[in-house]
């Protein structure tokens, strides 16, 4: 130390440092003189996270990891931070991201020779759109409730649309008398909008709001409704239908009537049954003229009568139509020779329809064909047509015009010579 100090008796003149390279970061010192301390070399940069989602106008903060040829963290070495393309996506010296257009780009932390690289993908910001701005509708006072009107939502963005809710607003002092529920809480989703409360309102026209926001959103979409609700027209009830029989089959009868023109709003089709009044059946739009009644019993005599309808009030009842279903099939049949030339048949009917009778005869081998057909209701048949020493099958059905029920038991006699 006592040359250090004849040295420092001398003029004084500033020393360069010393570039010292420290193992493990820690300073080698060989002098007195300045000492300059440098992190350890890095050999690898990773960026996390590593890959990154944001909308136009977000920004997210990369941080940059430094490693030694070891594989332990180093500190103290500044990160040169650079993008792809600043077009899609921005950084700053201290790896914050800034997206700025739609699209993908890359993001480099570099350390002299070592880089990392994250992937940014920038996208067009969730919106709600609506298919419809604006929706309307239209009803008379007291009347039945207009159509429900549904309307699509679709995500006007690239980023997730979650979280969607509706609400209402009225403009007037009116209010409930609109409803609104989504399909989902995702686009794409539905709104449908109903005003089945409104035939409380007294005539005139109603305004409402429906806002459709999303909890991730600041922004919203909305859709305007308008409610116009008419006075009763005044005019008399519609005159009353002409009623007629369409079609019987198994299982169904259906019944038709004219057109009513447009002073009828709906048709009130009632029916009876063999054992009870008149009920009402059903409820038809004005448009239609004929009515199915799928809720027929075998067996069964029905009774139908229509009238028309409109805010006034109803018309007369129609002319009345009868019509009987399948009927069930006869049994218990029997033959017996009464003369050398007759076979008479008897049976019971089992119908409550008052059918007519198929008879029906196989000679010898041969196939059942019709013979012939009874009156109503009847319980025998006589078969003149025989001849001496033939054998004869014999067999029944009960019909009516819906149709004929399934065979009676097979019977078989041989006519004597």
């Amino acid at each position: 130390m006592a040359s250090l100090n004849a040295r420092t008796a001398m003029p004084r003149r500033r020393t360069s440092p010393l570039l010292v390279v420290a193992a493990m970061g820690a300073p080698l010192i060989t002098s007195c003189q300045d000492v300059v301390v440098l992190p350890a070399e890095v050999a690898a940069v990773r960026v996390v996270p590593d890959q990154a989602r944001l909308s136009i106008g977000q920004t997210v903060t990369l941080t940059a990891e430094l490693e030694d040829p070891q594989g332990r963290t180093v500190r103290g070495h500044p990160v040169e931070w650079i993008t792809d393309d600043a077009d899609i996506a921005s950084v700053d010296a201290h790896g914050l991201v800034a997206g700025d257009r739609s699209g993908t780009t890359t993001i480099r932390a570099r350390v002299g020779s070592s880089e990392g690289v994250a992937t940014v993908r920038v996208l067009i910001p969730a919106s709600v759109v609506l298919s419809n701005t604006s929706a309307s509708f239209t009803m008379n006072s007291g009347g039945p409730p207009p159509p429900d009107q549904e309307i699509a939502i679709t995500n006007g963005g690239e980023d997730d649309l979650t979280g969607l809710m509706a609400s209402i607003r009225y403009d007037d002092s009116s209010s409930g008398w609109l409803s609104a529920s989504l399909s989902s809480s995702t686009a794409p989703a539905s709104l449908t909008i109903s005003a089945r409360t409104a035939p409380d309102l007294p005539a005139g026209e109603y305004q409402a709001t429906v806002h459709v926001a999303a909890a991730t959103l600041e922004s919203e979409a909305t859709l305007a409704v308008s409610l116009e609700v008419r006075p009763v027209p005044q005019r008399d009830p519609p005159p009353a239908p002409n009623l007629r029989v369409e079609n019987v089959e198994a299982g169904e009868i259906t019944i038709a009537w004219d057109p009513g023109g447009e002073a009828v709003t709906e048709f009130r089709v009632e029916r009876r049954s063999t054992d009870d009044g008149f009920q009402e059946l059903a409820r038809v739009a004005a448009d239609r003229t004929t009515f199915a009644d799928r809720s027929v019993e075998p067996d069964t005599r029905y009774t139908y009568r229509v009238r028309a309808c409109n805010e006034s009030g109803c018309s007369d009842y129609s002319n009345n139509v009868q019509v009987a279903t399948i009927p069930a099939a006869p049994t218990n049949l029997r033959a017996e020779i009464v003369q050398r030339h007759r076979v008479r048949l008897a049976w019971t009917n089992n119908s409550a329809v008052e059918p007519v009778f198929r008879v029906e005869r196989a000679d010898g081998s041969g196939q059942f064909s019709l013979l012939d057909t009874t009156r109503a209701d009847a319980t025998f048949y006589d078969d003149r047509s025989v001849v001496p020493q033939a054998t004869y099958h014999y067999r029944v059905r009960a019909c009516t015009d819906a149709g004929c029920s399934a065979p009676s038991n097979t019977v078989t006699d041989t006519v004597p010579d």
